[in-house]
């Protein structure tokens, strides 16, 4: 059994997750990923995103146009999976501003070790690890990008069609 971040102290937040990606983030945190996504799942319920996984949880509310984060929640978060790849990656995600002391446990339960601050400011991570920005969003514009080359794939075979059609009716008339 390795490290695991023991808790999470926030000192400072200040995040804004548009509108219109929070379908994104439900979607791509729907539980049933591995390691990589820390098998985090998202709940949309009315004004409210919660996004859980064994080690932690965030929860954001609806104000205006954005969602911001009420509580951020971390106990036994193994390896910091679940802050690496959830916490840290909406902050630098979205240009937030995150100071916050977490500490780490050791190799066997209840012996609590180091501690560390950790600053996302602007995007910039002071975390060790490079953080990656939100996979969601890059997974939902390759779908775009993946629908739009289907519809101008779909547009040239009509249009090849068309050209077929047309050579054959040309062919026709000439005899």
């Amino acid at each position: 059994m390795g490290k695991y971040l023991y808790d999470c102290e926030v000192l400072e937040m200040k995040l804004e997750v548009p509108g219109e990606d929070v379908r994104e983030l439900v979607d791509w945190f729907d539980g049933s990923h591995g390691a990589e996504r820390a098998s985090a799942k998202a709940e949309l319920a009315g004004r409210e995103l919660r996004i859980e996984a064994q080690g932690g949880r965030v929860l954001l509310t609806l104000r205006g146009e954005a969602f911001v984060p009420e509580e951020i929640e971390i106990l036994d978060d193994r390896e910091a999976l679940f802050f690496e790849s959830v916490v840290l990656a909406l902050f630098v995600t979205y240009q937030g501003t995150l100071r916050c002391r977490v500490r780490w446990a050791g190799h066997r339960h209840g012996s609590v070790g180091d501690e560390q601050e950790v600053q996302v400011d602007q995007g910039r991570s002071s975390w060790p690890n490079p953080v990656t920005p939100g996979a969601w969003l890059v997974a939902s514009a390759i779908s775009e990008v993946g629908a739009e080359i289907r519809g101008k794939l779909e547009e040239a075979r009509r249009h090849y069609d068309e050209y077929l059609r047309l050579k054959e009716q040309r062919g026709m008339s000439k005899r």
